[in-house]
């Protein structure tokens, strides 16, 4: 019986995953700019844990894939992706975001929509769910009221605003000035601006609007 116990024992050892594949996957993580709670949430997505040091050596080897992909998918190309990043960034300029990497946004998108990375870049249909999950998200949060269709310089005074209101709710006026000729280049460092003001609030201020 003690032999058996101990055959058991050492396979079970064997399957836990190593201290180097714990680390690799906290370097890839923080790498890909992500933080504690989308590190666990990739590790969820894989293998349906939580914590790096509940897994079997496979698992490890899985999350590790799969962080080295998300890694090198950090570069996002097409119009799908730049609209997202467009959309991700504006929430980051509105105090929602709070981290800004491509890596976050690609979590939250297949966290939000279940769609992967490389099917959004390919099926417009796919990539218009990403698309409006994180819009909803942008006006649930931030207070943005989307104006109709997809005219740039609407979309960007419509972030404005709503980055005015949510400074307003903190006791802050805005300061920046925008005119109605303004160009979408004006409006953005407009947008940058209001951002800088805005994450320097007081966090209790910055979560209201």
């Amino acid at each position: 019986m003690s032999t058996r116990r101990s055959v058991t024992a050492t396979r079970s050892r064997a399957e836990n995953a190593q201290k180097s594949q714990i680390a690799l996957i906290h370097m890839l993580a923080k790498q890909a700019g992500l933080d504690d709670d989308l590190r666990r949430e990739v590790i969820a997505s894989v293998c349906g844990k939580q914590s790096s040091r509940d897994l079997t050596a496979q698992e490890a080897s899985d999350v590790i894939d799969r962080l080295k992909a998300s890694s090198k998918a950090a570069e996002i190309d097409g119009p799908y992706g730049k609209k997202l990043r467009a959309l991700w960034i504006s929430g980051w300029h509105l105090g929602v975001v709070h981290n800004r990497s491509d890596a976050a946004m690609l979590a939250f998108v297949e966290r939000q929509t279940g769609i992967e990375r490389t099917r959004w870049l390919r099926a417009a249909k796919d990539a218009r769910k990403a698309v409006e999950a994180l819009k909803q998200w942008l006006a649930r949060e931030g207070g943005v009221a989307w104006p109709a269709g997809d005219d740039p310089k609407a979309v960007r005074r419509a972030v404005i605003a709503a980055q005015q209101l949510r400074l307003a709710a903190c006791g802050q006026r805005s300061e920046v000035r925008h005119a109605a000729d303004d160009t979408a280049a004006d409006l953005d460092k407009v947008i940058s601006a209001l951002g800088a003001r805005l994450r320097g609030a007081k966090a209790d201020c910055a979560t209201r609007y």
